[in-house]
């Protein structure tokens, strides 16, 4: 038992919706516990799923979990996913890729801290706060505005506050992947 709901925008235009999973103590159990991915198989607890529809990969069934298998070993980080054949309330609701969400309880599961405090900055038609505040980046971004790229202290303030490296990787891995929904801004 869990609570669902729709998941992103374009799905809701879309035959297949793709939704997102709530474990609750009113619907049952506060977690879901069980190692549903084996690209991570230590992590077997999850307050939130994502159900993705595939009928956004334009026709591929896998195109999600390859990418994240094909960037596992680099330096960024990714959601870890499986191919699942979907009943709700025991009805066929189709093919879907089960994947954890990127959000706190991503970072408490991937990083092992308990109630972290961060700000997870977002990207739809505009830059949104999903937790936290936006006070740390936009100094970030001012700083890189404003300062002088060429002077000996900038790439040592910016890497205090950028992974270079994965910034990099993750660069190379959006490129490589010719991912058409990126970069935003």
């Amino acid at each position: 038992d869990a609570g669902l709901r729709m998941q992103g925008r374009r799905s809701r235009e879309l035959p297949q919706k793709s939704l997102r999973l709530y474990a609750e103590s009113e619907y049952g159990k506060e977690y879901f516990e069980y190692p549903f991915f084996g690209q991570k198989p230590e992590l077997t607890r999850f307050k939130t799923l994502i159900l993705r529809a595939t009928n956004g990969t334009h026709g591929s069934l896998i195109k999600n979990e390859l990418c994240n298998s094909i960037v596992e070993d680099m330096n960024i980080d990714y959601l870890a996913g499986e191919t699942v054949v979907t009943f709700i309330n025991g009805e066929y609701w189709g093919i879907y890729n089960l994947s954890e969400r990127n959000d706190r309880h991503y970072v408490e599961n991937n990083y092992y801290i308990n109630d972290p405090d961060l700000d997870i900055i977002g990207y739809e038609w505009d830059i949104t706060v999903e937790e936290g505040d936006i006070n740390e980046y936009n100094r970030l971004t001012d700083y890189v505005r404003y300062a002088d790229p060429s002077s000996p202290e900038f790439y040592e303030r910016i890497s205090e506050k950028i992974d270079i490296g994965g910034l990099i990787d993750y660069y190379a891995a959006q490129l490589y992947f010719a991912n058409a929904d990126w970069p935003k801004k």
